[in-house]
């Protein structure tokens, strides 16, 4: 590019090469060459975000080996309310009413605040332009882009699944989608403010036809004008109600963008102001997470030998006694994988599966429901889900299908059935308080007349079906702060939510009943919610391991397992469905936190940390009494409890 081009396109390096006239200082415009600072203090700016989660990410892992003394930094005064009134903001959730899901208040205060303070930053500098569009680039266009292609690489870190951000503050990349999307949303403004001032000054100028004739001048138009495009597309199919359509279709058209975005972009900026450093970081991060992943992957499976996973799948179907054969009601169906690997994960951590003979082009994610086996070298990696759409239902059918080379199990009983035979669905059943005396109705205060109605005796006939197939594990990933180092603990899940919160509740107890120091924990309070009772069978062996544990752990032990799809339990129970406490009801999660509030005060307490993961109403409630008990907790009106934590996980990232 010579000279005359970079003076109309860019400008002058210094306002003497520009020649013009003497003007008070604060209407000068920014030399050219100076204006790539911009770039660097946004980098700063996002490298300061990421220092702070990490300090918040150590002290977490300083709290969970030394419990005691991080329990002592809590209760310094002030330090507690600041925390508890920044958790009473951080934690509150919205219920969706429109197709697009709102995140965490925190979420949306966060990216609020940034995306409003760099439109802010860019803005408040003049003049936007200068005299003429001879005398350079306007240079509000290119401090938003110097902005813009600044926030490039951590939108790409944000996105991936091994990534730095990750690494450093404990945040998995599921957590970090809302602000890869934030930080998305704000680069495609910054690069339309970008755009608008070189189309503006031209069309300003000399009107249609300067304008026609300044964009068809230079490369740096059309290929500008692609990338804006592609970033608009991109945000657009990333929502909801488009990624839903088809994820597989989704993940291969996002990356085919990206790729195409990457090249235009590189042909755009010609690296003006250093500009490509950006890129080159974002394609090293890209790069650096295939190599991790690729490993993860061929360590996880011996080196792709022993890539074979154990597959049961069971079906529960609900037959009206009347008639066998008319009406019969498809229940809750459900699967789990069993592989055997040299991995070691946390509690509450997930992986991803890839299964080649059902969806080659894409991961499934599932909560690792087992814990590492800690005397051998092989863990036994348990994974459970609901069937769905996609990958869940297509392993569902293959197995149901099976002619030969299968595994059977086939068992019925007598039970009775609620209005869900009726066409009712569970979220219309009344909510059951911790007072067995009292039942409290729903969010809209109003319940059906049919609702938990018997309707007659069934046959719950439940099948499981297991085989083997190909797949291979990649991760674990996320970080869930140990519950030890709190005073109380509360576990709330909901129907396969289990698979995330059973292998937290089980290192619990197993920790206490084996006497370790650093346990604080007093008193567990276990609710778990399900459709069909045969879920609770299919986890018989696990309910055991509590039973037996429990004998032994010093804290005190409170199980509430509620089955929703039935009114009445089978004549004859199986030891699973005699720890079943509610048939036909929904636990009313706010006021059973509210009671583990109440017993943690009385007792003197000064932690209680809250688990939960299943439905998002579930998740709605619980979050927002937390951030409710929070609030309280920053005016002293719960006595010596101050530290109320909240880990919430949802179905439906």
């Amino acid at each position: 590019m010579n000279g005359m081009t970079l003076l109309k396109r860019h400008g002058a390096a210094s306002m003497d090469d520009m020649g013009m006239p003497d003007m008070p200082m604060d209407d000068m415009p920014e030399d050219f060459d100076h204006q790539y600072k911009y770039e660097y203090r946004t980098t700063y700016i996002m490298c300061a975000f990421v220092f702070l989660a990490m300090l918040v990410h150590l002290f977490r892992i300083y709290r969970e080996y030394c419990p005691k003394s991080g329990l002592r930094l809590v209760r310094i005064p002030g330090v507690s309310n600041i925390i508890a009134f920044m958790r009473s903001i951080s934690y509150i959730r919205f219920k969706q009413r429109g197709p697009i899901p709102l995140p965490s208040l925190q979420h949306c205060i966060g990216i609020s605040a940034f995306f409003i303070s760099l439109i802010v930053w860019v803005l408040a500098i003049k003049p936007y332009y200068r005299a003429t569009s001879d005398d350079g680039s306007p240079p509000i266009a290119i401090r938003t882009c110097m902005v813009a292609m600044a926030l490039f690489p951590f939108i790409f870190a944000c996105a991936l699944k091994v990534n730095p951000i990750s690494m450093l503050t404990g945040i998995s990349h599921a957590r970090l989608q809302v602000y890869h999307r934030g930080l998305a949303f704000t680069m495609f403004v910054m690069s339309l403010i970008h755009a608008i001032p070189f189309l503006y000054q031209a069309g300003a100028e000399g009107g249609y036809k300067k304008l026609h004739e300044t964009y068809t001048s230079e490369q740096q138009y059309w290929t500008g004008t692609v990338c804006l495009c592609l970033i608009f597309w991109m945000l657009c199919s990333s929502l909801g109600m488009f990624r839903n359509l088809s994820y597989q279709f989704f993940v291969i058209q996002h990356i085919v963008c990206v790729c195409v975005l990457l090249g235009f972009l590189y042909k755009h900026n010609t690296d003006t102001l250093y500009s490509n450093l950006f890129l080159w970081a974002a394609v090293a991060f890209w790069i650096f997470s295939i190599v991790v992943r690729g490993c993860m992957v061929l360590i996880s499976s011996e080196f792709l030998v022993g890539a074979r996973a154990n597959v049961e799948v069971q079906a529960v179907t609900n037959v009206p006694l009347e008639d066998e054969k008319l009406n019969s009601e498809r229940g809750q169906e459900t699967i789990r994988l069993t592989f055997s690997t040299p991995l070691k994960w946390r509690p509450g951590q997930h992986i991803y599966v890839r299964l080649p003979g059902f969806a080659p082009a894409q991961a499934h994610p599932f909560s690792i429901m087992s814990l590492p086996n800690r005397s051998r070298l092989m863990s036994q990696v348990v994974l459970m889900a609901k069937v769905h759409r996609g990958t869940t239902r297509k392993i569902f059918n293959y197995v149901q299908n099976l002619d030969d080379n299968f595994q059977e199990r086939f068992f019925e009983s007598e039970i009775n059935t609620n209005a869900v035979a009726n066409g009712h669905h569970s979220d219309s059943l009344p909510y059951h308080a911790t007072d067995p005396e009292k039942v409290v109705t729903g969010d809209e205060g109003k319940v059906s007349p049919k609702t938990a109605v018997e309707t007659g005796p069934a046959l719950q006939r439940t099948s499981v079906r297991q085989t083997q197939v190909v797949g291979y594990l990649d991760g674990p990933y996320g970080f869930t702060t140990s519950p030890s180092s709190y005073e109380h603990v509360t576990f709330f899940a909901g129907g396969t939510g289990i698979a995330h919160v059973l292998p937290i509740f089980l290192l619990l107890l197993r920790r206490s009943s084996e006497n370790d120091t650093k346990v604080l924990t007093k008193r567990i309070r276990f609710v778990w919610t399900t459709h069909s009772s045969g879920l609770v069978n299919w986890l018989e062996s696990d309910l055991r391991t509590i039973n037996k544990l429990r004998e032994t752990a010093g804290v005190e032990l409170a199980i509430d397992v509620h089955v929703t799809g039935e009114v009445a339990g089978a004549l004859e129970k199986t030891y699973a469905q005699t720890l079943i406490s509610n048939y036909g009801v929904r636990p009313d999660t706010r006021a059973i936190l509210t009671e583990e509030l109440e017993l943690a005060k009385e007792a003197g307490s000064t932690s209680l940390a809250t688990y939960v993961c299943g439905p998002p109403g579930m998740v709605l409630d619980v979050s927002n009494r937390t951030a409710a008990a929070n609030f309280d907790a920053a005016r002293g009106r719960l006595g010596s409890l101050k530290d109320i934590m909240l880990d919430a996980e949802r179905f439906d990232w």
